[in-house]
């Protein structure tokens, strides 16, 4: 059978006629692994060069303010403290701390839950206090944000929860 009769034959699909075809000698038909480990090492060089560029134009192109996620933070104590630390010079993440509210402002916290121009809520609540907890999580009933709780431990990953790590802050999803 001639090749036009097995396309014809096909009908809709894909006809590979070459993937790796420069490895193969067509005359003894030897495979050569240098140029296959070329190609596959040529290929890992690019995609890791590919890698390290966006992550440093994302990084730059954060830190020029642009693509960052506004965040408002609900919470008193030490968990704050720490989240300054880490967060305030680390604008390359792309997260903006833009708002600091109390846990007991109820009525704040609604409102801010609903604003534009805030795109996460991120709770840094003491342990312990489930009265606290669950006033601020009635004030968020109606918010479609993201809502992260921050843990002042990092015990939170014996749990089966999601954990993500922000800038090196722990963060329960």
């Amino acid at each position: 059978r001639s090749r036009d009769d097995l396309i014809r034959d096909m009908g809709t699909g894909l006809l590979v006629t070459s993937m790796i075809g420069a490895t193969i000698n067509p005359t003894t038909g030897d495979y050569s692994r240098s140029w296959a480990l070329m190609w596959a090492g040529m290929g890992l060089v690019l995609l890791l060069g590919k890698r390290a560029l966006v992550y440093t134009l994302l990084r730059y192109v954060r830190a020029k303010g642009y693509n960052d996620r506004r965040v408002a933070v609900v919470g008193t104590g030490a968990t704050i403290s720490y989240l300054l630390s880490r967060m305030g010079p680390a604008r390359w993440t792309g997260y903006h701390l833009v708002d600091f509210i109390p846990p007991d402002h109820t009525s704040r916290i609604e409102k801010r839950s609903t604003d534009a121009d805030i795109h996460e809520i991120w709770l840094c609540l003491p342990p312990g206090n489930d009265q606290l907890l669950r006033g601020t999580m009635h004030a968020l009933r109606f918010s479609a944000k993201r809502i992260r709780f921050v843990p002042d431990v990092f015990t939170y990953n014996l749990l089966n929860l999601d954990v993500s790590m922000v800038s090196g802050v722990p963060m329960v999803d």
